[in-house]
């Protein structure tokens, strides 16, 4: 039995339809998800940058994470790390601005090694304490559980030459 041309027209036309119909929404939601609303990803590197600087001067070892052309390229490979490490921003979500920033800088590249592996202990890197703000305060029955932040910090760190 032969299907008239119309009937056969329409089917294809409305599958095709739907196909290109999802094939946009889920490019749509993929490019989404893939979307940052990180704040300070260059201060962070900067920073980062200063304590990968002075590290070898404070006898901080920066073999981790494992690199190729260690020791010689650690301070290379510490950098490259934050590069992408940063990309998450500053623990705190708000960039303090260049003031801010070029203080603590300073003070990782001129204080004490011990500002370099903890530079909120400075008062110029204080804002580094800062707690993120809270997504949904009041309405999350975990809000107040920084228990799941903690364990995902604690896991960066751990990679961290620091």
């Amino acid at each position: 039995m032969v299907m008239p041309l119309s009937g056969l027209g329409s089917s294809r036309g409305f599958a095709y339809a739907l196909a290109v119909g999802l094939v946009v929404v889920v490019t749509a939601g993929a490019v989404a998800a893939c979307g940052t609303d990180a704040e300070g990803i260059d201060s962070c590197r900067q920073l980062e940058n200063a304590r990968c600087d002075r590290a070898p001067g404070c006898g901080i070892s920066l073999a981790n994470p494992p690199h190729e052309g260690a020791p010689d390229s650690d301070v290379d490979a510490c950098k490259r790390y934050y590069k992408d490490a940063c990309l998450h921003g500053l623990v705190s979500r708000k960039d303090p601005g260049d003031v801010e920033v070029e203080a603590c800088e300073a003070a990782i590249r001129n204080g004490s090694c011990d500002v370099v592996k903890v530079p909120s202990t400075d008062p110029a890197c204080v804002f580094l304490l800062e707690a993120p703000p809270s997504d949904d305060a009041g309405t999350d029955p975990d809000a107040g559980d920084a228990g799941t932040d903690a364990s995902a910090l604690e896991n960066l760190a751990d990679a961290s030459p620091f």
